[in-house]
């Protein structure tokens, strides 16, 4: 039984049935060995980076030059990092990003919290009691704010010329304006020729419209969209006509999902596993004759 194994279990036999308490003493636990881990680590590094372990006679040029120390955040808790220096300042650890300040962790919950549609306040007070680390709301301004940068860099990049298939679908999801309220996302996801998965655009609006996905369109091609074999969609009233009219030679097909749905729709609860099951065996045909021969039979 190793020294974290045993301080896992003293911990767990001295607090008495303290959920709370054994809780806290684990995640302090975790935080320590954590902290020791890595700054084990960042001596290693150097070790390595300089060819020569510590107090080692060496004829190196370079040699250690001490540390400094870091704080880090982690959903543990702070934890205090001596970063190793070398006299040259040649050395580079590769264990923590440049000027990083705290693990993708307590990053992504702050994005996740903003989205809940949480004030600054009230995650400054959340993860102070998730990670203890005290944020001001300026830092957590910073951090939502470099997050739609990236959200916009995304939705204005440059494009393919050609996608093989791009197929158009909204999903209805909570989103955070001056409150918490569902709206519909329109969504473009392509294909490329290679075969590979691409979002590549989406808007926002209170209901799906053709109005909503004319504009989509639009923006897809002035960020260099020239050519689409296939749009799949479901069956929207003037779909059809967009499609055409900004990308004419595209062929369109009815998203076989939302066809699905429709029919489940129509039948009896008790029949609807049957009928879905059936319907699969048209569309998963491995030949037209085969497809038309399935399509009669259902």
């Amino acid at each position: 039984m190793n020294y974290f194994t045993t301080s896992l279990m003293k911990n767990l036999f001295s607090n008495d049935n303290n959920l709370p308490a054994f809780e806290q003493a684990v995640t302090e636990l975790f935080r320590s060995e954590l902290e020791k881990s890595l700054n084990e680590i960042l001596a290693y590094e150097l070790t390595v980076f300089l060819d020569y372990e510590p107090y080692a006679r060496t004829n190196n040029e370079n040699s250690r030059n001490g540390s400094y120390q870091r704080k880090f955040d982690t959903k543990y808790g702070t934890i205090t990092l001596n970063i190793p220096r070398d006299r040259m300042g040649e050395f580079f650890t590769s264990l923590l990003p440049k000027y990083r300040r705290r693990d993708l962790f307590t990053e992504t919950t702050i994005l996740d919290l903003f989205e809940e549609g949480m004030s600054h306040s009230e995650i400054c007070s959340m993860i102070q009691k998730l990670c203890g680390a005290r944020y001001s709301k300026q830092t957590i301004s910073n951090i939502t704010d470099k997050a739609l940068e990236c959200v916009d860099s995304f939705k204005n990049r440059i494009l393919n010329k050609e996608y093989a298939i791009v197929y158009l679908d909204g999903t209805s999801m909570p989103l955070r304006r001056d409150t918490v309220s569902r709206e519909m996302v329109h969504i473009a996801l392509g294909i490329t020729v290679e075969g590979t998965k691409e979002i590549l655009g989406y808007m926002i609006a209170p209901n799906e419209s053709a109005e909503i996905w004319e504009e989509l369109l639009k923006d897809l091609k002035s960020r260099g969209v020239e050519r689409i074999s296939l749009f799949c969609t479901d069956g929207l009233s003037g779909m059809e006509n967009v499609i055409q009219d900004i990308f004419p030679g595209s062929k369109i097909q009815r998203c076989l999902v939302h066809i699905q749905r429709n029919i489940c729709a129509k039948v009896r609860v008790s029949d609807r596993k049957e009928v879905a099951n059936e319907f699969k065996e048209v569309y998963r045909s491995k030949s037209k004759e085969e497809a038309l021969t399935s399509l009669k039979k259902f």
